[in-house]
């Protein structure tokens, strides 16, 4: 979660709601779905009455909509999902190749495990809005945060390789995405 002046805003990937690889520049896929949340009985709409809850980034090299979906919470769901964390829009920081990062999520949902981990990797490659990391991510990762301290880099989205010879996470840098998606 993102806090942004008196706005809350819960950042995770598109890819969670319309189960695409590539979400076309469609804000269509996103009618009448929600997003659950892991260990707590509350359902997140995507739209509602609130027409700038929503905020989704256009990648003009294909069409398609970067794998980021940002939407601003309603009190009771923002006080719902403290219990995650939250950071504020301004400790959102560029990473540089090397930068010790950890990854928070749930490794494995949906398959044996519902719980919680924290992965530690190391930033090796960066290229444009995406950075490599030195370990893959498991799925139950995507959507989570992924902080240097206490300061937010990023969301991670997926995995270089084909399972299960994965080689690297993937992660978006959020500074790239923080103007649009956090303002008030």
């Amino acid at each position: 979660m993102v806090r942004s002046g008196d706005a809350h805003w819960l950042a995770t990937c598109a890819h969670l709601i319309t189960a695409l690889k590539a979400t076309p520049a469609d804000p269509a896929l996103f009618q009448n779905k929600e997003l659950r949340v892991v260990g707590l009985p509350l359902r997140i709409p995507i739209f509602t009455s609130d027409a700038g809850r929503v905020r989704l980034s256009k990648d003009d090299s294909d069409g398609t909509f970067w794998d980021v979906i940002s939407l601003r919470l309603t009190p009771q769901e923002a006080f719902a999902l403290e219990r995650f964390g939250a950071y504020d829009a301004a400790s959102i920081i560029e990473a540089q190749i090397g930068d010790e990062v950890s990854v928070s999520g749930f490794p494995g949902l949906g398959l044996a495990s519902d719980s919680h981990s924290t992965l530690n990797a190391a930033l090796i490659n960066v290229v444009g809005a995406t950075f490599a990391l030195s370990e893959p991510l498991e799925p139950g990762f995507s959507g989570s945060p992924v902080v240097r301290g206490s300061h937010l880099v990023g969301i991670a989205f997926g995995d270089q390789g084909f399972a299960p010879n994965l080689t690297s996470g993937l992660v978006l840098a959020l500074r790239l995405f923080a103007p649009h998606h956090f303002a008030q």
